[in-house]
């Protein structure tokens, strides 16, 4: 076999109760996973028409070492998910974090957003204007649209480019097959889905044609939600009923409370389609295009207090619209039995669009006297009221960005080799106004990154693997990467003129792995690697106003990031018994963050929000360990299981005012997923889940200590149990159904902007024609 084949192969009031279910669910799993391992997969789908797949640029692939979890589109809508972060939120060695609902962070051992590299079928996501920690772009693609979602975990800037510090996600759409039928073969495939907590619905419809020469496919999704209803009974402010609210001097707010979080919904739409025809025997043709929208989408963590805020930081805080646009096309060849070395090459171009419009109100807090005239705040003799101000500020933002890469392997029976090139071009065009509803005049305010700045990146690959003995197989690359950016100047004098400048950066990845077959059945094995991240726009450029009372402020002076990163693991597969554990380090250096700023002498603005600029300005280190079980107790019966456990640690340059050392921001706590699952027939499959996390009460200081998302103390700890049935009685027609979160538990995600879902169903039916 050659190594090609291989490849293919509430607030915590009730945190002492919780706190003990969860270190009690922890420690079964861990338990657990000292067990050998295998589950029984769910059916297969209905077959699809005959197939050749060719691999795109970029695809995701590994030697057989490196860690790494690939999610199929059948366990994607088994959990039936509202966005891409619900559908990761229990799989291996990730944890998802959510400002508000309808998008998410993935986080990879640690890292997450613009440290972690988003591919959508080969094509980058990661734009010139990602920003760090939480970002709404991933809930711009439709999970409904995807075939599958390949994870890699660790440094992995050799074949993938900048950005993979902490590892990659890609995620593959649905590519339509040929058929020798005569006259070709057509297939309409429709998902109805419907949720009661929140109260929502997904509706998909897709249609495929193959031929013997030529395949298309088309689906259109649309989902909506309403507002959660929290677990716990836990009553929530009411939205907007802050504005007027008032209070005396040194008394609290008493806001109208309401059973459900009001301004937690929204909707989606998209569409995604895919042409791929054969040009001769060996050559292919793939064009693939997505679009998909949120009209609309709500920031709740600005406009409600949450925890350490008694009144919401603002009147409004909206995105709307929201939309990602994308064209590809790739080119390929493979190589033929007649070619012994050459196995295959392709070539990919594609550009890609991503838009959001920003739409924010203030609240200020104003003394009325007992006359009803405004007064001394500071002495207020009345009542203090709230109210919103009379300006909104509006801002739009743009990266259009174009990418080309190409690449080709090589290969023999105990040897591979994979050369690549690519680069790509990100454009971004910015605007910011603001708009005085008293007189109506909207003027012109500094936009948050100069307009027309842009990105440019090139590098070129080597990945090589050999097979020295029978048991010992090997794998190095390396990667030579120009960064070059141009900034604009930005023409305000508020708060500070950003003239242009340029740079141009040259930096490189490396990896290398061992991975040695005990056995035909267990695998020891071993990874290192360098991974590279250029700066981007918005972290030289950016301004305006941050989450949590902060504004940035541009700053020029900023370098590259790397990680180092290490792990070793067993692997073991017997049949469906399947099980791994890795234990990992990775060390995060010149990691670039909001740190303490001052202009002219002052360290806030106008508006009382800190001023802070990026820096290279920490260190991180992370540890921990993640293990899979997959055990079939019977042929009908079996048990899965899954473990995250990991800590880390920043350490910060005195000279910026920072704690020398300190928690890492928002690392994960340690989290276990544990599940049995029964197949009493061949089309009737029953899973129970429980899914729990410890409390987090290591916080960065002073990030998350000032964070609006996290308790006084720390995140609590949660259990939350999960029941579901899939009954697929033909391969083209299934049904599922769902009762989630049974226990009704106060679920809130370390970081989470906030509370999940209380006690609520699920259903949903499939069927192909």
């Amino acid at each position: 076999m050659s190594l090609r084949d291989g490849e293919r192969k509430n607030d915590g009031m009730d945190s002492m109760c919780t706190n003990r279910r969860g270190r009690l669910a922890i420690v079964a799993i861990v338990l657990l996973l000292a067990l050998p391992a295998d589950a029984a997969d769910p059916p297969p789908a209905a077959a699809p028409v005959e197939v050749t797949v060719s691999a795109a640029p970029n695809e995701v692939s590994s030697s057989g070492s490196r860690a790494s979890t690939t999610v199929s589109e059948e366990q994607i809508r088994d959990v039936m998910p509202g966005s891409l972060a619900d559908a990761l939120r229990m799989q291996s060695g990730v944890t998802v974090q959510q400002t508000t609902p309808g998008q998410g962070t993935i986080y990879v051992r640690g890292l997450s957003s613009r440290e972690v590299l988003h591919l959508v079928d080969g094509v980058p996501l990661n734009a010139a204007i990602f920003r760090a920690g939480n970002n709404p772009y991933l809930g711009l693609v439709d999970p409904y649209s995807l075939r599958k979602i390949d994870i890699v975990r660790g440094a992995a800037s050799v074949v993938h480019g900048s950005d993979a510090l902490g590892g990659v996600v890609s995620l593959t759409t649905a590519l339509p097959g040929y058929s020798l039928v005569k006259g070709g073969t057509t297939r309409v495939r429709l998902f109805q889905g419907f949720t009661l907590t929140p109260l929502g619905s997904t509706s998909r419809v897709s249609a495929e044609h193959g031929a013997a020469r030529f395949a298309v496919y088309v689906g259109v999704s649309h989902y909506q939600a309403g507002d959660i209803r929290p677990g716990g009974g836990l009553p929530t402010p009411r939205a907007g009923v802050y504005h007027g609210l008032e209070r005396s001097p040194g008394s609290p707010y008493l806001p109208v409370l309401s059973s459900v979080q009001e301004g937690t919904a929204f909707q989606t739409y998209a569409a995604n389609a895919a042409l791929r025809a054969r040009l001769a025997r060996r050559t292919e043709i793939v064009l693939r295009t997505q679009f998909g929208i949120r009209p609309e989408l709500q920031r709740y963590d600005e406009v409600m207090p949450l925890f350490k805020n008694e009144r919401p930081a603002r009147a409004e805080s909206l995105v709307t619209p929201f939309y990602r646009a994308m064209t590809s096309v790739v080119l390929s060849h493979r190589g033929g039995a007649d070619t012994s070395v050459y196995q295959g090459a392709s070539a990919q171009l594609a550009w890609q669009r991503l838009h959001e419009s920003l739409q924010r109100r203030g609240l200020s807090e104003t003394c009325i006297t007992e006359y009803g005239t405004p007064g001394d705040e500071d002495a207020c003799a009345g009542v203090l009221r709230l109210l919103p101000t009379n300006q909104i500020d509006r801002e739009s933002n743009r990266s259009d960005a174009l990418s080309l890469r190409a690449e080709a392997r090589f290969g023999g029976r105990a040897w591979g080799l994979r050369l690549g090139a690519d680069g790509s071009h990100d454009i971004v065009t910015s605007r910011a106004e603001r708009l005085n509803l008293g007189t109506l005049e909207v003027t012109s305010q500094p936009e948050r990154f100069p307009s027309g700045s842009s990105q440019t990146q090139a590098g070129i690959f080597a990945m090589a693997e050999v097979k020295p003995a029978r048991r010992l197989h090997l794998h190095a690359g390396v990667r030579g990467a120009l960064f070059h950016l141009a900034i604009r100047a930005r023409e305000t004098a508020d708060p500070t003129p950003s003239p242009a400048f340029s740079r141009t950066v040259f930096d490189a990845g490396l990896n290398a792995g061992v991975r040695f077959d005990i056995t035909s059945e267990a695998s020891l094995v071993v990874n290192a690697g360098r991974g590279v991240r250029a700066p981007n726009v918005q972290d030289f450029s950016g301004l305006g106003a941050r989450a949590k009372g902060r504004f940035q402020i541009p700053n020029p002076d900023i370098a590259p990031e790397h990680t180092i990163s290490l792990d070793s693991g067993i692997r073991f597969s017997r049949g469906k018994l399947r099980a791994e554990t890795y234990v990992f380090y990775l060390r995060y250096t010149d990691a670039i963050a909001l740190a303490p700023a001052t202009l002219n002498g002052a360290s806030v603005n106008a508006s009382g929000e800190r001023y802070e600029r990026s820096e290279n300005a920490a260190l991180v280190e992370y540890y921990g360990v993640e293990s899979t079980l997959r055990i079939p107790i019977a042929s009908f019966v079996g048990v899965n299981a899954e473990l995250l456990a990991m800590i880390g640690t920043q350490y910060n340059d005195s000279r910026l005012g920072l704690p020398v050392q300190t928690p890492a921001d928002r690392t994960p706590p340690p989290t276990a997923t544990l599940g049995l699952w029964v197949e009493p027939t061949r089309t009737l499959r029953l899973e129970g889940i429980a899914y729990a996390r410890l409390a987090q009460q290591r916080l960065n200081d002073p990030t998350n200590l000032e964070d609006n998302r996290i308790p006084e103390g720390g995140t609590p700890d949660f259990v939350s149990l999960r029941v579901q049935g899939i009954w697929r009685p033909r391969p083209d027609l299934s049904a599922r159904l769902a009762l989630d979160n049974l226990g009704d538990a106060l679920i809130l995600e370390h970081g989470s902007g906030f509370y999940r879902p209380g006690i609520s169903a699920a259903a949903s039916v499939e069927a192909s024609f």
